[in-house]
């Protein structure tokens, strides 16, 4: 709890101060000036004098602190961060029949193309809190696994469910990348972007990858595109040919697709490198400028005035009525 006009918690102290020397003042006095009653000070208190003084003592005090915190303003105050820039991005997975292979080298031994790229992105996914993102996967086609969205436990549930073949055991890259710009095209193009993950080269589908990628730099988005498995030329030039099965992607068209909307091209051949692929990608989308605070601000002054008139109205009620005091 604070308060707005903290100096305003000084006035009970020297009001109390204040009555103290006034009623110390008075008992100095060795004669009276007019009539009084405090020559009869000296005579030995009853019980129910002293039952008296202490009760209208803790009254009158509460009520007097009651309402000189009410007086102070008091609040409780609750700080919320709002994003600013959130980011609006949509996953591409590629979940073709050559995502089972298991060729994903980790500490704990050998993974398949899928569990590894599970695993990361939804790490990915549990990091960019305050950023819509959404899940396309596709196969022979491409569907929409989770619109954009800022629910990432359910993003997460999404992804923890994917399993290779559900859409098919084809690569239509270039549905994958269309229908993820269909869907941020009405968002501002300096907020929106498309990270597109395959094994493969694209042989199914009725949309061209470069020709959305074309759409994409027009669109002004960018679009993010990551290699697994061993490219090509690697193969050739280390004779590992023999240990990639279905997976050798087309680099030179992820590389276009990259080149022409302004994103990166990225390789991972192991889950270490596929980390360090969606680290640098979550630093080159990360938002421009840090996020905003709200103040929201509960106002108690109307709950501490209300228990304090009601101190004050016992404290009458009492010295009037059944604390009485008879000069």
């Amino acid at each position: 709890m604070t308060f707005a006009y903290p100096f305003v918690l000084y006035l009970a102290p020297l009001i109390l101060l204040a009555a103290f020397l006034l009623r110390s003042k008075k008992e100095l006095q060795t004669a009276p000036l007019y009539p009084s009653t405090a020559l009869l000070e000296d005579i030995p208190k009853s019980s129910r004098l002293l039952f008296r003084r202490l009760v209208l003592f803790l009254l009158g005090i509460s009520a007097l602190s009651y309402l000189t915190i009410a007086a102070a303003r008091p609040q409780v105050v609750t700080t919320l961060a709002i994003p600013s820039e959130g980011r609006n991005i949509l996953l591409v997975l590629d979940l073709s029949g050559s995502m089972r292979t298991p060729d994903f080298r980790s500490r704990r031994g050998t993974l398949t193309r899928m569990n590894a790229v599970k695993a990361v992105v939804q790490d990915y996914v549990q990091e960019r809190i305050g950023d819509r993102i959404g899940l396309v996967i596709f196969g022979d086609r491409a569907f929409l696994q989770s619109p954009l969205t800022l629910d990432n436990a359910f993003l997460l549930d999404v992804v923890d469910s994917l399993h290779v073949g559900v859409a098919g055991d084809g690569t239509a890259i270039g549905d994958g990348l269309g229908l993820a710009l269909k869907r941020l095209e009405h968002f501002p193009s300096d907020s929106a972007s498309v990270i597109l993950l395959t094994d493969g080269v694209n042989n199914s589908g009725q949309v061209d990858p470069l020709q959305a990628a074309r759409v994409a730099g027009d669109l002004g988005i960018k679009v993010y595109t990551i290699g697994i498995g061993v490219p090509a030329r690697e193969q050739r030039s280390t004779g590992r040919i023999r240990n990639v099965s279905r997976g050798e992607f087309d680099e030179k068209t992820l590389l276009e697709i990259a080149d022409v909307s302004n994103g990166r091209y990225f390789n991972a051949a192991d889950l270490e490198s596929l980390r360090n692929v969606y680290d640098e990608i979550d630093k080159l989308e990360s938002s421009k400028e840090e996020e905003p605070t709200r103040q929201l601000i509960e106002e108690l002054g109307v709950t501490y005035t209300a228990r304090g008139l009601f101190l004050l109205t016992l404290y009458l009620f009492f010295a009037n009525t059944l604390f009485f005091r008879y000069p």
